[in-house]
């Protein structure tokens, strides 16, 4: 109550302000707004008006150089024919009448420029440009769209002009070519600061702009920037908007109007900052006048408040202070007496929070020792994402206090993009309501980045406030294992499929179930052609003769063959010759029956026979392989490469023959190799093999392989080297990134308290630190030496031995698994241990891990213990309570109903006394009336006692009840009470739940009443009785207009002979209310309320739709 007469004083003193400036301020709004919107549209009207007159000015322009054109025409075709040097000087007179035509020329019929003003153009063919085959069909004259000059390289476009004879023959072609960067004189338009005009061509290409400015082609690409303007103006409609610069990056206001003759687009923008930029500057004065008017009425109410909110003032600095940790009491010598009131029910508070305080530091000291010496991380946020905790881990993973991250949200201490991924994932777990795991990414204090598997899980504090808990364990190291395992498999799976030989591989039926890009572009046929295609080696063997004696031969050899050749048909009907290698008999594949890998040797064949006739056949092989292939002097200088060295280094052929190996191979490199030619020579070997690196031309260092032949001549002296040359940078780095990985998952292991293992062939072949600890033994002593079976006592040996040879068999999968281990020591632990089936070195094992669970597992047995022993307890309380509370339930009704007879005869002597009083003093008669109305009060009294102890004593079964009827029932019994008030009562429909009838009938007969007899003085009572299901309990509630009551007084009004007002006031014993608390109770349901003093109030009862009896209650609560 103290708040809202606080919230009453400032409202009033500051309302009538509110309601004079807010219309004000929406005034001025619309004003500032109408001219924004009526200053915007005028410019783009101005806009739209200068594109329609650019592009009136470009038509202009255009068609006068086609009469230009036209005079050209006549003048070449006419008759005696001008000579080449005449046309050129016709055609170059007619280049200088224009500053932005940087050429005219004469084409023929077959699109060859015959002459031309520019001497470079004469000769070209023209017939591929897009606008010839236009003119050649017999259009009069053609626009071209942007494109880059061959001869210039800048971009240009081009005015095209037909010229035929009577009978329609076409003679020649006049073409115009124009420099986009000199149409500046037809768009001359001159206008404010950062405003223009721009041409656009049919394809949406920026031809020219003023004034003139440097454009990418990208940047000219106006179609792809302003995609939806672009096209609508092409296709005819004029377009206003406000669109964002590609060039400039500010917002421009565009008029786009079409050139319908010539299919293009004129614009003409201006930057919306500069238009608006006059009017800002008024607004801004005007806005400022009003803002000092507006505070300055502000601080007038503000200083008319301060005397009476200085006593709240007083009282709130001492609030905080004593919030703060400050001891001592709150006083307030001046002000409100409500104030003071509440200065007295803060201290009471006060004293209270201390206690909680003491407890909940116990307990908190107790969760941080737990939470702070975790290995993982742990945080704990509000419902709003504010965190309100973080353990010692949390801090020294990420380098941050708690202190300094407390009460602030993820998106003020993380990156935006690990902010919101973080608050879905909160936003997750208050949503569902129960854990939810995942993976996400976070930054380290030194840069990086660390991946954490996170667990998070909502909860509710004890005053049912909603929080988000989360534990994470870094997992940074075993995803960039995992990353780099994909990566070398993605990178195998490409070095298959783009490998330059052929590969295949075939299921159990002999369908093709691989088919490389290579074998794709040896046939002709795409995969999607041959895979899972049960005619394919029809397609490709279509003689069936052949092709079943080649699957017989396969079948014979067993799938272990080299280099066997099989003539195949192409899509194209070629026939083409290939050197087939089978081994997988010796290197099986899973999920491939077999597979093979092919040359295409038709060329080879053929080039081998013409080996033995010429060198130039021995060209033809070295320059078709993809490998590098080069000969040396014996002094190292090159005598040849083939043409695959340009691809591997770079470098031209000419570059590299003639030249010393220095020219691609690094000096210490050169010295590996050059050692092992002289010792494959001083060996009189006449092969050697190498492997070292080379440089590229752009520097480039690639790693190769050299396969060398030495060459002797008669005397046994060196003659000449010749080098085969592989690529082999790819795997080595595949190499390198799987010994990386390799050593990753080392250290992962080494240094994790989780123990690792691996089991193969029922022997330990590896653990970690972590797990030797756990047994009590040393790496050394378990690997390889010790079976799984020596480490488990005997009730456990036989079924996990069991669950090893399931889990090898790939009979069972992967899950959890708690037992015993028996240490060096002989002592026993429990662990909890995971395991999956892996492959290693081509045999079956389990790799998994282990948790020592002993300590765990000891605090659950000892919290179930004191679980057990507190419900016992709690039991024999409430039995002790409910026996307590019948015995005094009997003496109510006992003493209640002993009482009534004494009292009739009381009341029996009064009457008489009364009608016989003519005698009496008129003081005398005054206190047998008083005898009177107290008896009178007494029996009521005993009454409601009796009705409230019967509502235990009387109370009948609960059976299926229709509240709808039942309240209107009530209504009928209160018929004449309603219409002595003249009130109405209006019941909606309510449902049906199980309850006592006659029970639930005198709950709606008191509340009924309780709103008839407090009613305001001259207005009509109105009662509203409504009810709805919400998740399976029935809320009713009864609503009045009358008199209401202060809500601070709600815990007492449910209690027995409670009253807010005098019996002179409002009649009654004070006791309805709780008769309707007692039949909610046993109903077991709540009854509460709420209430403005003068507005009313309501009552809402909660029951369920089904009852449960006390047994099923109290096997619920255990």
């Amino acid at each position: 109550m103290n708040s809202r007469a606080s919230r009453t004083i400032q409202r009033n003193l500051l309302l009538p302000l509110v309601v004079l400036i807010v219309p004000i301020l929406m005034i001025q709004g619309y004003i500032y707004y109408d001219l924004f919107r009526t200053r915007r549209a005028s410019e783009l009207q101005a806009n739209l008006e200068l594109a329609r007159a650019v592009g009136v000015a470009f038509n202009s322009f255009v068609q006068d150089v086609l009469h230009q054109q036209i005079s050209i025409a006549l003048t070449a075709t006419a008759s005696p024919p001008l000579s080449s040097q005449d046309l050129t000087k016709v055609l170059s007179r007619s280049e200088g009448y224009y500053a932005c035509v940087s050429s005219f020329s004469w084409v023929d019929p077959n699109g060859r420029v015959v002459a031309s003003s520019n001497p470079e153009l004469i000769g070209r063919v023209l017939s591929k440009k897009e606008y010839f085959p236009e003119i050649a069909s017999g259009r009069e004259w053609a626009l071209s769209n942007l494109f880059v000059s061959e001869v210039t390289e800048e971009p240009i476009f081009s005015i095209s002009h037909l010229a035929h004879d009577a009978q329609g023959s076409i003679l020649g072609v006049v073409v115009a070519n124009v420099r986009a960067g000199g149409l500046q004189e037809v768009l001359s338009f001159e206008r404010a600061k950062h405003a223009g005009v721009s041409l656009v061509d049919k394809n949406g290409m920026l031809v020219a702009a003023y004034p003139d400015r440097e454009f990418s082609w990208g940047q000219r690409n106006w179609l792809e920037l302003y995609p939806q303007k672009v096209k609508e103006a092409i296709h005819g409609r004029e377009v206003v908007a406000t669109v964002l610069s590609g060039k400039s990056g500010r917002k421009r206001l565009v008029g786009v109007a079409p050139i319908p003759s010539l299919g293009w687009v004129a614009a003409a923008s201006r930057d919306e900052e500069d238009v608006m930029r006059a009017i800002l500057s008024n607004l801004m004065t005007h806005g400022t006048l009003f803002l000092a008017v507006t505070l300055a009425a502000f601080a007038t109410a503000l200083a008319l408040y301060r005397p009476i909110s200085a006593s709240i003032t007083l009282l709130r600095k001492q609030t905080l202070a004593l919030g703060g940790g400050e001891t001592g009491t709150l006083s307030v010598p001046s002000g409100p007496s409500e104030i003071r009131d509440l200065a007295e029910s803060f201290n009471k508070m006060a004293e209270m929070i201390r206690i909680r305080e003491i407890a909940l530091r116990d307990s908190e000291k107790r969760f941080r020792c737990f939470m702070d010496n975790s290995p993982c991380i742990a945080w704990i946020k509000d419902e709003e994402g504010r965190y309100v905790y973080l353990n010692k881990t949390f801090e020294s993973c990420f380098g941050v206090r708690e202190e300094e991250w407390r009460g602030r949200t993820d998106f003020e201490v993380w990156p935006p993009e690990i902010a919101e991924q973080f608050w879905k994932s909160d936003k997750l777990a208050l949503d569902r309501s129960h854990l939810v795991d995942v993976m996400e990414d976070a930054p380290n204090p030194d840069g990086g980045s660390s991946t954490w598997w996170n667990l998070r899980f909502p909860f509710r504090d004890a005053s049912g406030e909603k929080y988000v808990g989360g534990i994470g364990l870094d997992i940074t190291e075993r995803k960039r294992a995992e990353a780099a395992l994909r990566e070398s498999e993605e990178r195998l799976r490409r070095v298959v499929e783009n490998m330059p030989m052929m590969m295949d591989a075939l299921d159990q039926e002999s369908n093709i179930i691989v088919w490389n890009r290579e074998c794709e572009r040896v046939t002709g046929y795409s995969s999607e052609e041959i895979v899972g295609n049960p005619r394919a080696l029809e397609l490709l063997y279509p003689d069936a003769r052949y092709r079943e004696g080649m699957m017989s031969e396969l079948a014979d050899l067993g799938f272990d063959f080299r280099d066997k050749s099989y003539m195949l048909t192409c899509k194209d009907g070629k026939e083409r010759t290939i050197s087939w290698s089978n081994i997988s008999a010796s290197f099986p594949i899973p999920g491939w029956h077999t597979w093979a890998v092919g040359m295409d040797i038709t060329e080879l064949l053929q080039a081998s026979k013409a080996l033995r006739e010429s060198e130039t056949k021995f060209r033809l092989i070295a320059e078709n392989t993809a490998d590098m292939i080069s000969q040396h002097e014996p002094s190292g200088r090159i005598l040849y490469a083939s043409p695959s060295a340009e691809r591997i280094l770079g470098y031209r052929l000419e570059e590299l023959i003639g030249s010393t190996p220095e020219i691609a191979t690094p000096k210490e490199d050169l010295i590996v190799a050059l050692r092992a030619i002289r010792e494959a020579a001083k060996k009189g070997a006449d092969r050697f093999r190498v492997q070292h690196r080379m440089r590229c031309k752009d520097g480039k260092i690639i790693w190769v392989e050299t396969n060398g032949s030495l060459l002797y001549d008669e005397n046994e002296g060196l003659k000449q080297i010749q080098c085969l040359i592989r690529d082999m940078t790819e795997r080595i780095q595949m190499e390198e990134s799987l010994r990386e990985s390799e050593e990753r998952f080392r250290i992962l292991s080494e240094k994790s308290l989780v123990g690792v293992y691996l089991i193969q062939d029922g022997v330990f072949r590896y653990v970690n630190p972590a797990f030797a600890k756990v047994h009590g033994y040393t790496c050394e002593e378990i690997i390889d030496r010790l079976k799984p079976e020596e480490t488990l006592p005997p009730e456990d040996k036989e079924p996990v031995m069991a669950a090893i040879r399931r889990r090898i068999s790939g009979e069972s999968i992967a899950e959890k698994r708690e037992f015993h281990i028996k240490r060096k020591d002989g002592s026993i632990r429990e662990v909890e241990i995971y395991g999956v089936r892996v492959v290693h070195n081509g045999h079956p094992a389990i790799l998994g891990t282990l948790i020592d669970i002993t300590d765990r597992k000891r605090m659950e047995k000892e919290l179930r213990l004191a679980r057990d022993e507190l419900e016992g307890k709690v039991r024999e309380r409430t039995a002790e309570l409910a026996r307590r509370n019948k015995e005094l339930e009997s003496f109510t009704f006992v003493a209640a109903h002993d009482l009534q007879e004494p009292l009739r005869k009381i009341q029996t002597f009064g009457d008489l006394l009364a009608t016989r009083s003519g005698s009496m003093h008129e003081r005398a008669f005054d206190y047998i009336e008083r005898m009177r109305r107290t008896a009178f009060r007494m029996q009521e009294v005993l009454r409601s006692l009796l009705a409230y102890s019967r509502l235990t004593s009387r109370a009948e079964p609960f059976e299926r009840i229709e509240l709808t009827r039942i309240a209107s029932e009530a209504v009928t019994d209160l018929e004449l009470q309603i219409q002595e008030a003249g009130a109405s009562v209006e019941v909606e429909e309510l449902p049906e739940i199980e309850g006592d009838a006659g029970q639930i009938r005198q709950l709606f007969q008191n509340l009924i009443g309780n709103a008839l007899k407090f009613s305001r003085e001259k207005e009509p009572p109105e009662v509203r009785i409504f009810g709805e299901i919400v998740e399976g309990t029935c809320r009713i509630s009864i609503a009045d207009n009358g008199i209401g009551f202060d809500e601070k007084y709600l815990d007492k009004i449910f209690q027995p002979f409670q009253r807010l007002h005098t019996g002179k006031e409002y009649s009654g014993t004070g006791i309805g209310l709780a008769i309707c608390s007692k039949i909610v109770d046993r109903h077991q349901g709540t009854i509460t309320a709420t209430s403005v003093v003068g507005r009313g109030s309501t009552f809402t009862v909660t029951l369920p739709q089904r009852q449960i009896d006390t047994e099923e209650v109290r096997l619920l609560q255990q």
